[in-house]
């Protein structure tokens, strides 16, 4: 486990847009995306494993359900912060790739990073700064396994939150499920809040967890004939959680990266991280924050006192994202608690839970708009819209508060008044015939009139003007 405190002020300028300091990969002069007249952003943040100085980055597009083409390269600096990155923003999202080298540092260590190779995605980019980590890297991989050619931005970004939820619940390591993998620093930034200091100190625990996971995992394939890397075995760990469970197998076949790394029982142990040394980070990382967040520094004069709360313990290989203590990999609404597991058109082949499913009935018609949102499967008809079939399930198919059974004198038509000029059994609303003479409404000069009196020829013309029903005026 890896706590030595080191070059902290290096971690304080990781949400700055410049920090001084340079590099192999981190002097700003990356091949970044854009041209002129094109609105260009910045991307800001950093790469934390421990932060990383000197990794090189690579942006890419998002293209059919995968990684596509590069439209960027830059560079964390010496103290571990993206630099010289600039892209087209309109263009998101983008897949943010950090690799690392032979002059890479965790800056907190002094030592190479554990982890060769983090991603994120970035569904939109702004001023905001983003941070690449290993549990962004599984949710990344997660989300970009369950796309597809067809995936455009709005199902990436549903897919990618489920990816978190699925990740934070079997690998948070006690990280609580409202904190947000993709916008939460797991470093105090400029931008850091007292209310803040304990999701980030959680977050950095669970990292840290994580990469002692991980490592521990690649530890045991030495001497094997498979000997894998740290890097490898987040990668097949990502691989491993599409389906919902840890188990060393996607979609039933053996993970070989996953072979005799215990990957399992790693993930499942109480990790060795200590709270006393994130807190000491986070206390330290106060004491010179002077220059990059005198709100914090100004308000709590260092943490001292300031209620911080880490709850560490082990993962789990059946993760529950929803915490409806039913196992994501026998839920049928992995992101919405629902523990009676309703699914009322499970027998017309739909395996959404009631909960999580926009058309309970499989009627076509969503539950938003459906009356009868669990009611008969299909409509043969449904006058009113309501979602409810006239013969079977509506009560009242024209939908004007006047039963069928009143009975409706136009139980087809919406007539709340009931009005019925000539007695029949028909309201005036669906009468062809309304005053019951016999001609019918359409050419009837008084359709509301019996007797005809309703429009008399003009003087001077009697005896030979005739009525649009044939008759002559007498």
């Amino acid at each position: 486990m890896k706590y030595t405190l080191l070059c902290l002020a290096g971690i304080m300028c990781l949400g700055l847009t410049a920090c001084g300091g340079g590099g192999s990969s981190g002097d700003g002069s990356g091949d970044s995306s854009g041209g002129a007249g094109l609105d260009t952003v910045s991307i800001t943040g950093g790469v934390i494993d421990g932060p990383i100085a000197y990794a090189n980055i690579a942006v890419h597009h998002f293209t059919a359900g995968a990684i596509g083409e590069q439209v960027g390269t830059a560079g964390t600096d010496a103290n571990g912060a993206i630099t010289g990155l600039n892209v087209v923003a309109d263009d998101a999202p983008f897949i943010l790739i950090a690799t690392t080298d032979g002059d890479s540092i965790d800056v907190t260590t002094g030592i190479a990073p554990v982890i060769s190779e983090l991603k994120t995605i970035l569904m939109s980019v702004n001023d905001t700064p983003i941070y690449a980590t290993p549990l962004t890297s599984i949710a990344s991989d997660i989300a970009l396994a369950n796309s597809d050619a067809s995936t455009d931005a709005a199902e990436l970004a549903a897919l990618l939150e489920q990816a978190a939820d699925q990740t934070v619940a079997a690998l948070g390591f006690g990280l609580d499920s409202s904190v947000d993998i993709f916008t939460t620093p797991p470093v105090i930034t400029a931008n850091t809040r007292v209310d803040d200091l304990s999701d980030i100190a959680a977050y950095r625990a669970a990292i840290e967890a994580l990469v002692d996971a991980v490592e521990s995992a690649s530890d045991n394939t030495a001497g094997q004939s498979n000997v894998v890397n740290e890097n490898a075995v987040l990668t097949a760990l990502a691989k491993d959680l599409v389906d919902g469970q840890i188990d060393g197998q996607e979609s039933a076949t053996a993970i070989e990266n996953l072979a005799n790394t215990n990957i399992a029982v790693e993930v499942e142990e109480t990790p060795t991280v200590d709270e006393a040394a994130i807190i000491e980070l986070l206390e330290q990382d106060a004491e010179v924050t002077g220059v990059v967040n005198t709100v914090v520094i100004d308000e709590i004069d260092g943490i001292d006192g300031v209620d911080i709360t880490i709850v560490i313990v082990g993962g789990t290989t059946t993760p529950d994202s929803d915490g409806d203590s039913v196992s994501d990999i026998n839920d049928n609404c992995v992101h919405h608690s629902n523990t009676n597991q309703l699914n009322f058109d499970q027998a017309d082949g739909d395996n959404a839970g009631d909960v999580c499913d926009s058309d309970d009935d499989n009627d076509g018609v969503a539950d938003s708009a459906d009356s009868c949102a669990t009611e008969d499967f299909d409509l043969s008809s449904d006058i009113d819209s309501d979602g409810c079939d006239d013969a079977n399930e509506d009560a009242d198919d024209d939908n004007d508060g006047v039963l069928d059974t009143a009975p409706d004198n136009c139980p087809t038509v919406e007539n709340a008044d009931q009005d019925n000029l000539d007695g029949d059994s028909l309201g005036d609303a669906c009468d062809d015939d309304r005053d019951g003479d016999g001609s019918p409404n359409s050419i009837d000069s008084c359709p509301d009139d019996a007797t005809d009196t309703c429009a008399v020829p003009a003087e001077g013309v009697y005896g030979t003007s005739s009525w649009d029903d044939g008759s002559t005026w007498q």
